[in-house]
């Protein structure tokens, strides 16, 4: 490669990108059109119609994209300089193009009706950094336009510098004067949205190019697509059935992406069977294989890419047993790259999705109530989805309805917000001292140190700050500073959560040698799961919930420890959510191990410890076994209240606390699922 020009090295990345190699035939000449007619032929012959609601304006419009696709194909005469190139090349065509495994006259069909679809939502003037509409940026990603001589290069995740490499060297490698990497899907307030988009100009993308060498650009450009390639393979592997064997992870993907695998048939002899049948038709050895190749492709409906390796696919169907499934490629991508996603549903519950698996998280089902419940009208509390089989809701339900703002009282919306918020930031600021990068245990940080810096003192007042003092009730907090006060020593929420956390992160820094923790010995920081386990009473009914399991760890004797670090007063549900979790890491494929041993919770209570010198408590299923600590106590639920009759105090024993809490999860996991959406 090192006697290759820049632009011989650059058309071979382009050639090995995603997409690229699916699109084979006339695909470059249909897209090419495709932009020609959108760009140029419907502004200048459009204007004034609307196709997507008017009839007649349809016909007009499908007529004349049909016309200038096909040509004289199309069963009307024309001038050549009425037609598109795609248009003459499939005149002289002796058989009928496929486009990206579509009849060329079937493809045109579908791209023209989605086209009148969207015609009064096509605007080409989108200006630098502003947000383009979902269906905007699908239609002008995935039919590949390049408007205002602008390169549109899609990106699935979050950005980052080799997003910004890869789009430099296609930029370069085109005639487009700027790149425009869009990304549909983006950290936003409810998890994921859509629509961020970072420019490149000529001019930044030569300078980023001009600073690497070829070699190491190619490595930077290529290297994250194949492993994303590799990544969406294996998953599409595990939940189809279909193995890989040897098959190029494009190829893979694109036959799965066109086969109806729950329809395929796999017969135990079909390989052996259509190499002895291919054998008797030739005796070239490269002519069998592919015609055998083809005969189990006829008989098994599973389709074989152009220039896929004969032997692999063979090799893949003979390794592949029992019922094939089909699976969505867009979901298999999403788990692949995005892994596991957080966001809310249309109530603002908190759910967890993978792929194409969504479920309530954990704390949703054991307290389904979102932070603004109290402010809905009655019929929308008549619709929510709640129920009481954990009546842990109805004690927060009534303390914020007593404690609003009024009558000198705290208002109990500022509170939840602050310790929320605080509790967020503490666990970042603790675990991002046990993983490698720390970037993986943090989320929307800046936009938390925000929040906390409104809640703001003015000059003669403590807005905010006096709810929270009040809140907390403790004498030493009427020396927080406002007006000229010379012994105040927080102006804002940020500053006194920022007193708080370090507090928290010292004192669980203190419980390292009793927990038995270091981070040599953890196994997984911040991790988030979708799980679907067996309902423990009724094995033909399954469960499904989400979650984000603080840490796993190996303490100093081998034993797994699931650790969940609480950074408020304790509750007798969280015997529940820890359940829960014991349950998806010892069941889930999300983890790496099968058992947990042991379950500590360190409380770190800035509320009634850290202004009273009282030390922290780590509560533990197993409290007998570390005699060590001498505040650890026994992970109790005798104090829940239930809607079961069922429930028995004595059911709370270190010997089967986890059957007995994960059944209660369940029941409240079916009422979630019963209940009206």
């Amino acid at each position: 490669m090192n006697g290759d020009t820049p632009e011989e090295v650059f058309e071979d990345i382009l050639s090995n990108l995603p997409g690229t190699k699916f699109n084979r035939g006339i695909t470059p000449e249909f897209y090419g059109a495709l932009s020609e007619f959108v760009v140029g032929v419907e502004d200048r012959r459009f204007n004034g119609i609307n196709p997507g609601i008017n009839s007649d304006d349809r016909d007009k419009f499908l007529t004349a994209w049909k016309v200038f696709m096909l040509g004289d194909e199309s069963g009307i005469n024309l001038k050549d300089s009425a037609k598109s190139n795609l248009s003459l090349f499939i005149e002289n065509s002796d058989e009928i193009p496929q486009i990206a495994g579509l009849p060329v006259d079937e493809a045109i069909e579908r791209t023209g009706d989605y086209l009148a679809d969207t015609y009064t939502e096509r605007d080409r003037s989108v200006q630098e950094n502003k947000y383009l509409t979902r269906k905007n940026a699908v239609f002008q990603d995935s039919l590949g336009l390049k408007d205002n001589n602008v390169l549109r290069v899609p990106k699935l995740g979050e950005p980052d510098e080799v997003d910004e490499v890869e789009a430099s060297v296609r930029l370069i490698g085109s005639d487009a004067e700027k790149a425009e990497i869009i990304y549909p899907l983006v950290p936003g307030k409810n998890g994921l949205e859509w629509g961020q988009i970072n420019s490149i100009t000529e001019e930044e993308a030569q300078k980023r190019v001009e600073s690497d060498s070829i070699d190491e650009l190619v490595d930077r450009t290529l290297e994250p697509v194949e492993e994303s390639m590799e990544q969406i393979a294996e998953t599409l592997e595990q939940k189809t059935g279909l193995k890989r064997a040897n098959m190029d992870p494009r190829d893979y993907i694109e036959t799965v992406y066109h086969s109806e695998l729950d329809s395929a048939s796999l017969e135990e002899d079909i390989v052996p069977d259509a190499v002895v049948a291919a054998g008797k038709e030739s005796k070239n050895a490269s002519d069998i294989n592919r015609k055998a190749s083809k005969k189990i492709s006829d008989q098994t409906g599973i389709v074989t890419p152009q220039g896929t390796d004969p032997i692999d696919f063979m090799d893949a169907v003979a390794e592949s047993e029992g019922d094939l499934r089909n699976f969505n490629l867009n979901a298999a991508a999403r788990e692949a790259l995005l892994g596991v996603e957080r966001g809310t549903d249309e109530w603002g519950l908190r759910v967890y999705r993978r792929g194409d698996s969504e479920a309530f998280s954990v704390t949703t089902i054991i307290d389904p109530f979102p932070n603004d419940y109290d402010e809905w009208d009655r019929e929308k509390r008549l619709e929510f989805p709640f129920h009481r089989e954990i009546d842990t809701g109805g004690g927060l339900f009534h303390w914020k309805n007593i404690y609003d703002g009024t009558d000198g009282k705290y208002d109990s919306d500022i509170i939840t917000d602050y310790a929320g918020t605080r509790g967020t930031l503490a666990h970042e600021e603790v675990f991002e001292n046990y993983v490698d990068d720390p970037e993986k245990v943090k989320g929307n940080t800046e936009k938390y140190w925000k929040d906390l810096e409104e809640l703001q003192a003015s000059k003669n007042n403590l807005g905010p700050l006096k709810d929270i003092i009040d809140w907390k009730g403790d004498d030493e907090f009427e020396v927080l500073e406002y007006d000229e006060n010379p012994s105040g020593f927080v102006s804002n929420g940020r500053e006194l959560a920022e007193r708080e956390i370090n507090w928290i992160e010292e004192k669980f820094e203190d419980l390292e040698e009793d927990l038995g923790l270091s981070k040599d010995r953890v196994i997984a920081a911040e991790k988030e799961f979708v799980h679907t386990a067996q309902h423990p009473v009724d094995g033909d009914e399954t469960v499904s919930y989400g979650g984000t399991v603080d840490m796993i760890y190996e303490d100093e004797d081998g034993k797994n420890v699931l650790l969940d670090l609480k950074t408020g007063s304790i509750k007798p549900n969280y015997v529940i959510q820890l359940a829960a979790y014991k349950e998806a890491v010892e069941n889930s494929s999300s983890f790496e191990i099968d058992n947990i041993d042991r379950v500590v919770v360190p409380s770190i209570d800035p509320e009634t410890m850290m202004y009273s010198d009282r030390e922290p408590v780590i509560y533990s299923d197993r409290p007998h076994e570390s005699p060590k600590y001498n505040n650890e106590k026994f992970l109790d639920a005798s104090d829940i209240d239930l809607e079961s009759s069922e429930y028995r105090e004595n059911r709370w024993r270190p010997e089967n606390w986890d059957e007995e809490a994960f059944y209660i999860f369940a029941r409240a996991a079916e009422e979630m699922e019963k209940a009206p959406t």
